[in-house]
């Protein structure tokens, strides 16, 4: 779950949803079966396309995606893995943090926590995060999102302040 919510992360910060459709075929090139089907949730995720969930082999991973893709709960009662897998499944596809509370493992408990606000678009989710780098980033994502420089002055990170107050040449 750690390796989905590294990947997820850093293309929604980034905001390169243009490339999903160009690197989905990637994902074929991956050796292992659970790399693939990481692949492919990342870009079913980015993509917002529930087809490419189709392309995922572990049954678990499937209904994880489909649930965050679709919003639906109903879609995580269906993992057969751990209650941390359910609980996590129900953050994403809400976008509610206060699920991952309920997960068992400190590390998978963080990247719930980290991706679920991520995937929600309430920019004042971000000030649930503790970690800056977090906040920085989701506030990022947001600003993206509106496109709307203004939340660019919150960040605290140079970096990260200087590449959101470039959005409005993007989208220009």
């Amino acid at each position: 779950m750690r390796a989905i919510f590294v990947i997820l992360s850093v293309i929604l910060v980034c905001g390169c949803t243009d490339l999903v459709a160009k690197k989905v075929p990637l994902c074929e090139n991956k050796t292992e079966q659970y790399e693939k089907d990481a692949c492919y949730m990342e870009f079913a995720v980015i993509g917002n396309d529930l087809d490419v969930c189709n392309s995922i082999q572990s049954q678990n991973n499937k209904m994880m995606c489909m649930g965050i893709i679709m919003k639906d709960t109903g879609k995580c009662d269906e993992i057969k893995a751990s209650n941390d897998s359910v609980q996590a499944c129900y953050a994403y596809a809400l976008r509610d943090p206060s699920y991952c509370d309920k997960i068992q493992s400190k590390t998978s408990k963080t990247g719930c926590y980290a991706l679920s606000l991520l995937l929600n678009d309430d920019a004042s989710a971000c000030a649930r995060f503790s970690m800056v780098d977090y906040r920085d980033r989701c506030l990022l994502k947001n600003a993206r999102l509106i496109n709307d420089t203004a939340l660019c002055g919150e960040i605290q990170n140079q970096t990260i302040k200087q590449s959101c107050e470039k959005i409005s040449n993007h989208s220009a």
